[in-house]
């Protein structure tokens, strides 16, 4: 079943460039020393922090919406920030000049629902479409380390630079698909993107447009989103096909990896066809 996706405040605009699409970013820069905090509003009543304690925050009221949201979910993340990071002559990953990327949530049911899903995946569970939404870029531009030996060094400064946006974990420059399905075409219908040396899908203003006729399998070099945010199911005549209620003929969206490369499927037909074929040919 395909799931309603939220909505949120701030519109959401297909198209544009990585990493921001059409959003606008709220840019900082700043200094912190031990101790201290920086804190940066970017919007939807939610704050970046940068603590003395070395760690960033995204949220409000004390409550930190990317904890889950940005990974791994063992050792250390982009959040944190050690002082071994910057030392020596070669630096690790996340060192003076290096990108982090730190994802977010936008509310408190939002990140409940992802902690739960890391939880359960940590577990070997099954888990739903992540709910991530907002993200942001952070460089470290200058360090200072306290003075001792390299094992005994702590952070005493920093300066930095950043962007985050409230819907960049959207990704919403990869445009969605208008996918046109011919009225005789029942069965799993999947489109195999990013497959060099095919052809780039046909374009309507900022979306896609796929046709199911009698193949039930697309391969195109475009690439895609990952989810079904913005999409479009349609019939030959272009009258909008139910993806819900009594009358759905739109079933079980799946995206992943295949012996195709990325991919994105779902299954076409009444409940009862839907019930009786619910394994993707394309996953045996």
């Amino acid at each position: 079943m395909l799931l309603a996706l939220p909505q949120f405040g701030i519109a959401q605009e297909f198209g544009g460039l990585p990493p921001w699409g059409r959003e606008k970013p709220t840019h900082f820069s700043g200094e912190v020393r031990s101790g201290a905090t920086f804190d940066q509003p970017i919007g939807g009543g939610l704050t970046i922090s940068l603590t003395g304690g070395w760690e960033i925050q995204v949220g409000r009221s004390g409550h930190d919406y990317s904890e889950c949201a940005t990974g791994p979910m063992h050792g250390p993340t982009p959040k944190e920030f050690m002082a071994w990071h910057f030392q020596g002559k070669i630096q690790s990953p996340g060192g003076v000049g290096d990108k982090r990327w730190i994802n977010f949530v936008l509310n408190d049911e939002d990140n409940r629902l992802l902690c739960a899903q890391v939880e359960a995946a940590a577990q070997g569970n099954d888990t739903s479409e992540a709910p991530i939404t907002g993200r942001c870029w952070f460089v470290p531009l200058s360090v200072k380390l306290s003075d001792g030996p390299p094992d005994q060094q702590v952070i005493d400064e920093m300066k930095f630079d950043g962007e985050c946006a409230l819907h960049g974990g959207l990704e919403l420059w990869r445009l969605p698909v208008t996918y046109r399905v011919s009225d005789n075409f029942t069965g799993w219908a999947t489109v195999c993107f990013g497959a060099r040396g095919m052809p780039e899908l046909r374009r309507t203003g900022d979306m896609y447009q796929v046709l199911f006729g009698k193949e039930s399998t697309i391969h195109t070099s475009s690439e895609l989103r990952w989810d079904s945010r913005g999409a479009r199911f349609v019939s030959a005549s272009r009258a909008a096909i139910p993806t819900n209620g009594p009358q759905q003929k739109i079933w079980g969206w799946q995206n992943g990896y295949s012996s195709c490369g990325p991919y994105q499927s779902f299954f076409v037909g009444t409940t009862f066809q839907y019930r009786t074929h619910t394994l993707n040919p394309l996953l045996r």
